[in-house]
């Protein structure tokens, strides 16, 4: 059975994400950046063998210096290389093209609401529609059997409106990408925007159950018991 191992190339990032867990954006690599030779001892030291996936997460691991040298790795490995970006690297098309050398690529790209939401929670102007861009270049390469493209939603008070979003990529990619929603992680930074972000799971769900219920979205991590029956089946 293959296994999965996680991680952390850099705390470095491009975003300032209003509910950032790891509190990133050190602008500094030297410390904060896992270097080729570090990973590669990493590597070793977890036993990596082939066929495992290996997911690759900041920070943003696009900004690493080291982020192809990186993924040539994962490759050599016969390894199946699963990314966690924000997707701003990927707007220009030929940062795009060159993943498809690599045999297993599963991309995650997260959208927290429609444009100005969007660009808000995350702290960067322009960001939606960057991603948007990014987007409909992995569409041109979405139904290769190398790339799977998944489009994650964050549950959290502030997004309460992801049906909207939803609906709106949707109608522009339909079942080319997968899609996911997971529950937002309570960091020191969360709680300091408390009441923007925060609501219980039970109220979450309740005011978001169209979404939550769609069979076309995967919840991850959030629990069954808050769940519906329809979902939970």
């Amino acid at each position: 059975m293959s296994a999965v191992h996680y991680f952390n190339i850099t705390y470095c990032c491009d975003s300032d994400c209003l509910f950032c867990a790891a509190n990133v954006g050190i602008i500094d690599h030297e410390g904060y950046t896992m270097t080729v030779e570090e990973f590669e001892q990493t590597i070793r030291k977890s036993n990596v063998q082939s066929g495992d996936r290996i997911i690759i997460s900041g920070g943003e691991p696009t900004v690493s210096p080291y982020f192809w040298r990186i993924l040539d790795v994962c490759e050599k490995l016969d390894c199946c290389i699963d990314l966690t970006t924000n997707g701003h690297y990927f707007a220009d098309e030929k940062n795009v093209l060159k993943l498809l050398k690599y045999k297993s690529v599963v991309i995650r790209i997260p959208v927290f609401g429609l444009s100005k939401q969007h660009n808000y929670l995350v702290g960067r102007e322009n960001s939606f529609e960057e991603v948007i861009t990014a987007l409909d270049h992995f569409r041109k390469i979405a139904r290769l059997k190398s790339i799977t493209v998944n489009v994650k939603f964050l549950l959290c008070k502030a997004t309460l409106n992801n049906s909207e979003t939803f609906r709106y990529l949707f109608n522009r990619y339909g079942e080319l990408f997968e899609y996911t929603l997971s529950p937002i992680l309570v960091s020191r930074k969360v709680i300091l925007h408390k009441e923007e972000l925060l609501l219980s799971y039970t109220e979450l769900i309740a005011r978001s159950i169209d979404f939550v219920d769609n069979p076309l979205i995967n919840c991850d991590i959030i629990p069954l018991c808050v769940l519906s029956s329809k979902k939970r089946n």
